[in-house]
């Protein structure tokens, strides 16, 4: 399916350079993504070119031993720690609404899997294929993700947009099947701690602190039916204790794929990224869950949870991360139990990850800590 894209550079020329508050620490920088401002992960516009090889870690959270080569979940795959390649020619593809140095804004993760591979002979995009997180272009060829923001003008007279929506879209269909048959793209953008965001954006058993998100979510496209299509929309969140990041990611719409039930509260799988310039290094030990499944293993606590099933309706959340977060700690979801203490929330994200010949497009807006 191919989408008319021609928007985007009506909506970025709207993005307003207007300086933000600094002292909303522990909550998102630009509360109800009113200017809209985005970038995406590494702070260099080189890395992961042969100036400016990526540069990996000298260790990952977990050992080699425990991974296997095999898809897993049907969208996820398991890597061990990945010790190359280091320059991809495809790359890079930085990509940024308003300046690239900007100091406040909304991180864009664009990764293709498998990312750390050799990445002319097993990753999906081949010689195209660019650095971990930011694996294709955006604006051009090949056409497989693209992200931009769309001002909302709802009171007179119309000076400064209201509000703006992100819009998230992944298009892997082809003429004769997907245009990248072992692709697994994932897009997402969300306020991270070091990444746009002046702080952490919020904090777990601290009173008075921020500790849950609410937000909208629509999914205006999603094409793409049969064996071997995956089709998710996400949120995850991002915390630490113990030394170690710690993530829950829940799946808020999903096409053959299944994390948890209504007596099961979800899995726990393991996560290396070796990548020491990302945000999201050295990866995170995860908990999966299901939106619809939330409240029958977590109770009411949780918050406002859907699972969008109608296309084109627009489905309001609020979720209580400390009360989710206790509860896939509390059900042995993660390594070890979240304490009581302070536990920091360092980002939220929203993506849309897909297999196979599809299209899936998402959009976010109205997103606060609360």
């Amino acid at each position: 399916m191919k989408i008319n894209k021609g928007s985007k550079a009506v909506s970025l020329a709207f993005v307003l350079l207007i300086s933000v508050n600094s002292s909303l620490a522990d909550y998102f920088d630009d509360q109800g993504i009113k200017l809209g401002k985005f970038r995406t992960d590494y702070n260099s516009q080189t890395e992961g070119s042969s100036s400016n090889p990526l540069s990996l870690g000298t260790g990952c959270y977990y050992p080699q031993s425990e991974f296997g080569t095999e898809i897993f979940i049907k969208v996820h795959r398991t890597q061990a720690c990945p010790t190359g390649p280091t320059v991809y020619p495809g790359g890079p593809y930085p990509f940024s609404g308003g300046p690239f140095n900007q100091s406040s804004y909304w991180v864009v993760s664009a990764n293709v899997e498998l990312s750390y591979e050799n990445n002319s002979t097993y990753a999906p995009l081949g010689t195209l294929q660019g650095a971990p997180n930011l694996s294709t272009s955006l604006t051009s060829s090949p056409d497989l993700m693209s992200f931009y923001t769309v001002p909302v003008f709802n009171t007179y007279p119309y000076l400064e947009p209201d509000f703006y929506r992100a819009n998230l879209i992944v298009d892997n269909e082809g003429t004769t099947g997907a245009k990248y048959p072992a692709a697994i793209p994932f897009l997402a953008f969300g306020g991270q701690k070091n990444r746009g965001n002046n702080g952490n954006v919020g904090q777990i058993n601290v009173a008075g602190k921020p500790d849950k998100t609410t937000w909208k979510s629509t999914i205006k496209i999603s094409s793409g039916v049969g064996s071997g299509v995956v089709k998710t929309h996400i949120v995850y969140a991002i915390a630490v204790w113990g030394g170690k990041q710690r993530m829950v990611q829940i799946t808020l719409y999903h096409y053959s794929l299944e994390y948890s039930s209504s007596s099961v509260a979800g899995i726990h799988r393991h996560w290396n990224w070796p990548a020491s310039n990302s945000f999201h290094y050295p990866g995170a030990d995860i908990a999966f869950a299901d939106a619809e499944d939330l409240v029958s293993n977590c109770g009411s606590g949780v918050g406002t949870v859907p699972r969008i099933t109608s296309l084109g309706a627009k489905y309001v959340y609020t979720i209580d991360w400390g009360n989710v977060f206790r509860c896939m700690s509390d059900k042995g979801l993660f390594d070890d139990p979240m304490p009581y203490t302070s536990v920091p929330i360092l980002g939220v994200h929203w993506a849309v990850e897909t297999f196979g010949d599809t299209t899936v497009w998402a959009v976010v807006e109205d997103a606060f800590m609360l």
